[in-house]
């Protein structure tokens, strides 16, 4: 994802952001498909942290954080506001991981 973040063509680290949050979020949705935004059982939470977990291990968090950081700030659609809305599936319900990796 680094070696992209610089691309004239945003259009393919929009994508692997947009897939990586797909994934990461289908891991709180119900059997139908819908998103639960209120308290998860401790499995659900457990699986939904370690699919956050798992991406940050992985440099997600950091990369999305560069991307942000990179990119014209409020462009609806660009890089960034991909990014931003992937961070914030990430440190929804508060991971403490992603959190320590945001603020190193």
């Amino acid at each position: 994802m680094k070696s992209h973040n610089f691309d004239s063509d945003e259009r393919g680290i929009i994508r692997v952001f947009n897939v990586l949050r797909s994934t990461v979020l289908r891991a709180r949705c119900d059997e139908s498909g819908l998103e639960i935004n209120e308290a998860l059982s401790e499995l659900q939470l457990a699986h939904y942290r370690s699919k956050q977990t798992n991406l940050d291990a992985h440099g997600v968090t950091v990369a999305a954080v560069a991307c942000v950081n990179s990119h014209a700030p409020g462009v609806e659609g660009n890089a960034a506001d991909a990014a931003i809305e992937l961070l914030q599936e990430m440190l929804c319900f508060g991971n403490y991981t992603v959190q320590s990796s945001v603020l190193r």
